[in-house]
């Protein structure tokens, strides 16, 4: 007897400025399929298939160690077939392997019957972003299992918080269709843009960045577009990884005269997001498309919005 479940899971925009690390936000545009299969035969083992170019199948896809973890940690041998279909653009900043590792425990959760809560997912997905990132991450995972915008607490359980966004928020998605930054040989994208991150931060740069992340968290309970002000600053994180990104400082420049709420990076790039209100969209569309445009050449502008709802079953 087979046992079935197909699950989706939302992208995400990871550190939203000062969150380095520590937040993502769901987004509606693009959601991972993920097809987890039990079947009940002799043997045991995980397999992956992977329908999309230049994601990686097997054992080097997130799907794999997130099943892997969670079947060992309940001490279950099975035999699982998992095929994912992947509809967040790879190697764009935007959650991708995050994405499918949510569906993935998601659905193998449920054929399970539901050992684990969506929070304790986390864990198992979080870990197994270091076949993606080379170390483990919760941020991404944590809100595509999750939904809307996702704080952790403590990374080390992990324990996430959900935040509540004002329901008017639009965001603008900047997506280079090629490769914009130039990844040195053997290294993952990931991988690259922390290698460029300061290890060290003076204590006024600190303050600061610490100012910002309050602001964006507890302020949102208080005035939330100004707390969305704060998703503007990266600190030290932004400074370094704009340089790798061309015409970024540009980009930001104009989305911030078109009336653009916030602008920075997504995750580790090199897509870029805007959060807007609906009578901004096309302003900064135009005037940032155009800025990147020169850079980039070709890009795609997804207009969309938060997603609540996270993993979920099809």
């Amino acid at each position: 007897m087979h046992r079935r479940a197909i699950a989706t899971a939302p992208a995400s925009i990871a550190n939203l400025g000062p969150l380095f690390d520590l937040a993502a936000l769901a987004v509606e545009a693009f959601r991972d399929r993920v097809e987890v299969e039990v079947v009940e035969e002799l043997g045991s083992g995980i397999r992956v298939e992977v329908e999309a170019e230049g994601a990686p199948g097997g054992k080097a896809n997130t799907a794999y160690a997130a099943a892997y973890r969670l079947l060992e940690y309940l001490g279950e041998t099975l035999h699982v077939r998992i095929r994912v279909e992947k509809r967040v653009p790879p190697g764009r900043g935007l959650g991708s392997s995050g994405a499918t590792a949510a569906a993935t425990v998601y659905a193998l959760n449920m054929l399970l019957g539901e050992p684990f809560t969506r929070e304790e997912l986390i864990r198992f997905a979080g870990e197994a972003e270091a076949v993606a990132a080379g170390a483990p991450h919760f941020d991404n995972v944590a809100a595509s299992l999750l939904g809307g915008l996702v704080v952790l607490l403590d990374r080390e359980r992990p324990l996430a918080a959900k935040l509540e966004l004002p329901q008017d928020v639009r965001l603008l998605l900047f997506i280079p269709e090629g490769d914009v930054v130039k990844v040195p040989e053997g290294m993952g994208k990931t991988e690259a843009m922390r290698s460029v991150i300061p290890h060290e931060v003076e204590t006024r740069a600190c303050i600061g960045w610490m100012e910002k992340a309050l602001r964006l968290t507890v302020g949102l309970g208080v005035d939330p577009y100004l707390a969305l002000q704060a998703a503007n600053y990266g600190g030290p994180v932004e400074a370094a990884r704009s340089r790798l990104i061309p015409g970024y400082n540009e980009a930001k420049r104009v989305a911030l005269e078109a009336g653009a709420i916030a602008f920075n990076i997504s995750g580790a790039g090199p897509s870029l997001f805007a959060i807007v209100r609906e009578d901004s969209v096309e302003e900064v569309r135009r005037r940032v498309t155009r800025v990147l445009e020169k850079s980039w050449g070709r890009l795609s502008v997804v207009e969309t919005g938060p997603d609540e709802e996270g993993a979920r079953l099809e």
